[in-house]
């Protein structure tokens, strides 16, 4: 085996392992590259929105819970880092 074959044979991809979600779905007030992060996080399931500063992570993550909430029920939670806090 060569060693690229093996480096390639170690590697894990995280399974989809959320819900469906149609473009039409998200809000259309969001700009587009914020309804393609929207799509991805609830597709995805257990994913993360690391965004840079001004790419509207807030409504982001706020549209994400909303579209989860409304198909699978339950409670949503955000997650911010200490530094934002103040």
């Amino acid at each position: 085996m060569k060693y690229d074959d093996f480096l390639k044979s170690k590697i894990r991809l995280a399974q989809p392992d959320g819900v469906e979600c149609d473009i039409s779905e998200i809000n259309q007030a969001l700009k587009p590259h914020n309804k393609l992060m929207v799509k991805w996080l609830v597709e995805g399931g257990r994913r993360a929105c690391f965004a840079s500063f001004g790419l509207h992570k807030t409504v982001t993550q706020l549209e994400t819970i909303r579209i989860m909430l409304t198909k699978v029920r339950g409670r949503g939670l955000i997650i911010a880092p200490l530094g934002v806090r103040a």
